[in-house]
């Protein structure tokens, strides 16, 4: 593209750049200085400054141009003095130096001079050509607007190309006009950054960030470059309404800021106020909050829209901020003192409006701690509903409303309520700790267990799943007047938990979970039914038609249901996703895995993504997708991190290590799939003599019992040799070590190099 600028039609001698912020016009300007100077042209660059009208020096926007023309020998002078003229010159239009008032103000003499500056462009292209670049001159000022009209007008003689970029939205119509004309009559050429595409997207984003995620950033920053580095820094888009949501990164809030320069106070203190409201904004909230009159309200608005900061409707009635971008930073700037006193006056406004519970809890969760029992229920109300929707959220006002005043009398589901919060945002440790005390209150039926299933998920993602398994199955059996909804959530987790254990589910609690399942809401009814599937697939020679038959009912469950509707099982989608896989339907194993891992990273449910993403990277590589298996597996490392569990910490980072190792390295070659697809030949390298032996005996079908009597161990030995085959293999079930070792036996004997015998598993020793 930089060809066709340096070499333009005749005619023209200048290029304007247009387009909104952050959309690659400086990025555009550097691309042609830099092939410019390479073609050997000079080049002069000048930028305006981003300050409140009154303090811009005059003639800012030239001020590096004749810094780089006078002071880097940019000028070849023919005359004696010619330079010191134009220094004369140029100090004039400054008003600086002695005598030089009248310069400014005289406007003949300021024409003169004009054409002085226009005389040392010329003879800076005398020999090679100039190219002079003109960067933000949406913020020149008014002596640097009419010598740019000039120039324009009257453009310098020789090879010279003026390149000059605004926005044209926050541009004066006195540029819009020049530019205009000179346009219209062929002597300036309009262009605008290319429109980022979805491979050059890609390459600025981390490999840490799904493809789902990926593809949400790209659409909610309109392929804009600017926006999409500072989402991908936040590994999401900012939330339209709530900014304190996510911390922009010192960088991003630095070059963000840098268009609050040139506000006014006053443009500042209603921008920070606008911050914290729900957008659009309610004027009259507005002017409470920011606590301005009606003129300083309607003045500001014009200098906030006028910059581009704000939007307004035809009628000015409705007002929001340009992008969230903005908004985030105007929050991000405010001091924590402004904004205690600032969400205290939203929230009492909103209070008398009677708003719903989510939208006041924003501005409640900065409530200063003292006795306020009211306020602690409303918070606690809308954590209860809104951790289904964002838990970091859903987290803090929780915490807020437990220190700044009781539970209104039911102390077991407001703990309920905070632990629930805590283990879906990764925080499990502490999920754990504030669940345990439910046990010791006067807890309901319905609290306590809610209380015990979240402990359940909280141990299973500390690895402490076979403790989960014994506490469920004891409440399954000895929990008295338990309704049937109660009764198959129980079940429900206990057989997840024993899948998760890679054990054998017994029948019983899988037939009386279907016995049930009409009472279950339909989210829960997809969930039993993959439970089921799964429990099949793994019972010693399994039933494929049933696991189908299972698979199918849930799949239709699934096809109409909204998020909303599966997000609070979504437990049951990753099971799903697994039998499908097992049953060799990746496809569809992939598309629920993405659906689910786009719900976990949109809500902020860090304990969850890992599990998502850690699977989904195993399904990519055995359909053949090593670069999307990969990213997945960098997404689970991510995410694992953000929780403080070293268990998913050490199985996504495994799985990682396993797909970047590649093929012919150590570790897993070709990722095993669930069920599907194959390792590479020498994938069982990585196992002792006795985990292969108990590899081998899993692949003809044994049971944990079977393998424990056949090797004179305990059964418990078995499960952790299991358990490091799980590790080193980076699989999640018996399946794929059985198709490990059924690959890796039909491509060579590597069962010779310990005595195994093939078909049985046993060393000869074992055996005798």
């Amino acid at each position: 593209m930089t060809d066709l600028l340096l070499d333009p039609a005749p005619s023209v001698h200048v290029l304007e750049v247009t387009g909104g912020r952050w959309t690659g016009k400086s990025t555009l300007l550097a691309r042609l200085a830099d092939e410019a100077e390479e073609r050997g042209w000079r080049v002069a660059v000048g930028r305006a400054a981003v300050q409140p009208s009154s303090a811009r020096p005059p003639f800012g926007l030239f001020l590096g141009v004749m810094d780089d023309l006078l002071t880097r020998g940019g000028v070849e002078t023919r005359e004696e003095g010619q330079e010191e003229w134009a220094r004369r010159a140029f100090d004039g239009l400054l008003g600086l130096g002695e005598g030089t008032a009248e310069l400014r103000d005289d406007p003949v003499l300021r024409y003169q001079n004009f054409r002085t500056v226009r005389g040392l462009l010329e003879e800076a292209a005398s020999s090679r050509g100039l190219l002079l670049v003109l960067d933000d001159v949406h913020w020149a000022d008014e002596g640097s607007l009419e010598l740019l009209e000039h120039l324009v007008r009257h453009p310098p003689r020789g090879t010279v190309l003026l390149a000059l970029a605004h926005r044209p939205r926050q541009s004066s119509l006195q540029l819009h006009t020049v530019l205009n004309e000179v346009v219209r009559d062929g002597q300036a050429r309009r262009v605008a950054p290319p429109r980022l595409s979805a491979e050059e997207a890609g390459a600025l984003l981390p490999e840490d960030i799904s493809r789902v995620q990926s593809s949400l950033l790209l659409e909610e920053s309109d392929h804009n470059p600017g926006l999409l580095k500072a989402f991908a820094a936040m590994r999401l888009p900012l939330h339209p309404q709530w900014p304190s949501r996510t911390n922009l990164p010192v960088e991003a809030l630095a070059e963000v800021l840098r268009d609050f320069h040139a506000l006014s106070p006053l443009g500042w203190r209603v921008a920070r106020a606008a911050a914290i409201l729900d957008e659009p904004f309610s004027l009259n909230v507005l002017q409470a909050v920011s606590q301005v009159d009606d003129e300083e309200l309607h003045t500001a608005i014009d200098e906030l829209a006028g910059q581009d900061i704000f939007e307004a409707d035809a009628n000015a009635r409705h007002l929001r901020f340009s992008n969230s971008l903005l908004r985030a930073a105007a929050h991000q700037s405010a001091g924590p003192g402004w904004l205690l006193g600032a969400h205290a006056r939203a929230a009492r406004l909103l209070a008398r409006q009677r708003t719903d519970d989510v939208r006041l809890a924003e501005h409640l969760q900065f409530q200063i701690a003292g006795e306020d029992s009211r306020t602690s229920r409303l918070l606690l109300d809308a954590a209860a509903g809104h951790r289904w929707t964002d838990a970091m959220d859903a987290c803090a006002w929780a915490e807020t409303a437990l220190t700044i005043g009781d539970s209104g009398g039911d102390e077991a589901w407001a703990t309920t309520v905070l632990g629930s919060a805590l283990a879906l945002s990764g925080q499990l440790g502490r999920s754990l700790e504030v669940l345990q005390r439910v046990g010791g209150s006067a807890a309901s039926h319905a609290h306590a267990v809610e209380a015990l299933l979240w402990t359940a998920w909280a141990r299973r993602m500390l690895g402490e799943a076979d403790v989960a398994e014994r506490e469920l199955a004891t409440a399954v059996r000895s929990a008295p007047g338990l309704g049937p909804v109660e009764r198959a959530e129980l079940l429900a987790d206990w057989v997840s938990c024993t899948l998760h254990l890679d054990r054998p589910v017994p029948a019983e609690p899988v037939a009386e979970l279907l016995g049930l399942v009409e009472a279950l809401p339909t989210g829960e009814q997809v969930r039993v039914h993959a439970l089921s599937a799964m429990a099949g697939l793994r019972e010693s020679g399994g039933t494929v038609a049933r696991a189908r038959a299972q698979t199918e009912a849930a799949a239709r469950l699934l096809a109409p249901l909204r998020d909303d509707d599966l997000v609070e099982h979504l437990d049951g989608l990753i099971w799903l996703a697994r039998a499908e896989a097992e049953l060799k339907r990746p496809e569809v194993a992939i598309g629920h895995l993405e659906r689910g891992l786009s719900m976990a990273e949109g809500r902020r449910f860090h304990s969850v993504v890992p599990l998502f993403a850690g699977a989904l990277a195993r399904v990519e590589s055995g359909v053949g997708d090593p670069h999307g298996a990969v990213r997945h597996a960098s997404v689970a490392v991510a995410a694992a991190r953000r929780t403080d569990s070293p268990y998913l910490r050490e199985r996504s980072e495994g799985i990682h290590a396993a797909l970047a190792s590649g093929p012919g390295r150590s570790g897993i070659g070709r990722f095993t799939v669930l069920g599907g697809e194959v390792a590479a030949a020498d994938a069982l390298d990585v196992l002792s003599k006795r985990e292969l032996q108990i590899a081998v005996l899993v692949s003809n079908g044994r049971t944990n019992s079977q393998i424990a009597r056949a090797l004179v161990v305990s059964q418990k030995t078995v499960e952790t040799h299991l358990g490091r085959i799980f590790k080193k293999l980076a699989v999640a079930s018996r399946a794929e070590v059985a198709a490990c070792v059924g690959r890796s036996y039909d491509h060579r004997d590597p069962l010779s190099r310990t005595g195994v015998d093939a078909r049985t598993g046993l060393s000869s020793r074992a055996v005798s």
